[in-house]
């Protein structure tokens, strides 16, 4: 349950003592993975070391056990449409890849077994990584059991257009392994969060320049939810982070945790429901209802959100930051304007019906 490659039901690790090994093409599709005591499917290698980071900690040893050398990442990795359900650990990881891409996969009730931290979905030390159009829910937690994690050394990486909820430790983490490496330039955006518990967004150690926008969060009555954290990890903190055009429809008791923070923005989003004290400032806040057409509502699948649309009259149309190289489209496939206000939240039609 806890050990790495122990009870995966599809592991590849790249291996190998002499020559720097990786793979090329690797597609995994269309599977049903059910009632696995370890991990889902695992892409790992044993040639991870950059930047002097070897990972090689007193935490987790056997994450990389008989550690070979230099980095050399795997390519063309696809994992897509499958399902995955009662896992003793993690749900899905990519490590040491460049440009892999996770989607249309669902996750159901990972970590039900384990004893260390688990997620449900994640990069590790991998680069242009993209996860979209997943559904993860009922991770227990163990420490982490967030749906949805850009860990350790992961740089550029795109969290968008998923489904994250009632998952025990949060919606999403994304965290570095100290102040000697970091994990750079990450985008969470057009993501919808129902009902997650412990903290939604979750920062942990060095990570720098991230961006969170056109995210739709739903804390429902309650709920002892805490929509944001950031934690001292390893001597690191996190730095440059930016968070706009969100919506925080929080009816629950949680409160906003900062162990340790520098030169975080908050800009354009919406908070409504319940304010903590420490709730952030935000130059342009809004606090009113942004009317979505019926929040609290998503059930089991991707689609079952429409409660999450704005309504015609929402305070929310039209009045988010304009963001360059935003990805073009919202949760539902409506365009959104690189040159006009989109609106905030995941949704960004002007009118619904």
């Amino acid at each position: 349950m806890n050990g790495r490659f122990n009870g995966e039901a599809i592991l590849v690790v790249a291996t190998g003592g002499e020559k720097q090994t990786n793979y090329n093409d690797i597609l995994i599709e269309n599977c049903s993975i059910k009632n696995i005591d370890r991990t889902g499917i695992s892409i790992w290698s044993q040639w991870h070391i950059r930047n002097g980071m070897s990972f090689n900690d007193k935490t987790e040893p056997e994450l990389y056990h008989n550690s070979t050398g230099p980095y050399l990442a795997s390519t063309n990795v696809i994992i897509r449409n499958n399902r995955l359900e009662n896992l003793g650990g993690d749900g899905m990881i990519v490590s040491c890849t460049k440009g892999a891409l996770m989607e249309y996969n669902v996750i159901c009730r990972a970590n039900q077994r384990g004893t260390t931290a688990n997620a449900g979905m994640w990069p590790h030390n991998s680069d242009n990584a993209v996860m979209q159009y997943n559904e993860v829910y009922e991770t227990r937690y163990s420490g982490d059991g967030m749906g949805f994690d850009i860990d350790q050394m992961c740089n550029h990486c795109i969290s968008q257009y998923n489904y994250s909820h009632d998952n025990m430790g949060g919606f999403h983490l994304i965290c570095g392994p100290g102040k000697e490496g970091r994990s750079t330039g990450n985008i969470v955006r057009y993501n919808i969060s129902q009902n997650d518990r412990n903290t939604i967004f979750v920062f942990a150690g060095a990570v720098d320049s991230t961006l969170i926008y056109n995210n739709t969060i739903f804390i429902g009555e309650g709920l002892n939810t805490n929509p944001y954290g950031v934690w001292d990890a390893a001597g690191g903190v996190a730095i440059n982070t930016f968070i706009y055009n969100n919506i925080f429809y929080n009816l629950g008791k949680g409160k906003y945790i900062y162990e340790n923070r520098s030169n975080v923005l908050f800009d354009h989003n919406c908070f409504f429901g319940k304010h903590p004290e420490n709730e952030p400032q935000d130059e342009h806040k809004i606090i009113d209802d942004p009317l979505l057409k019926n929040p609290g509502t998503g059930g089991i699948g991707r689609m079952s959100n429409d409660g999450y649309k704005l309504a015609p009259g929402s305070p929310c149309l039209t009045k988010g930051k304009v963001i360059t190289g935003n990805g073009g489209l919202d949760y539902w496939g409506n365009p959104v304007s690189e040159t006009k206000p989109s609106g905030i939240g995941a949704y960004n039609s002007r009118v619904t019906n």
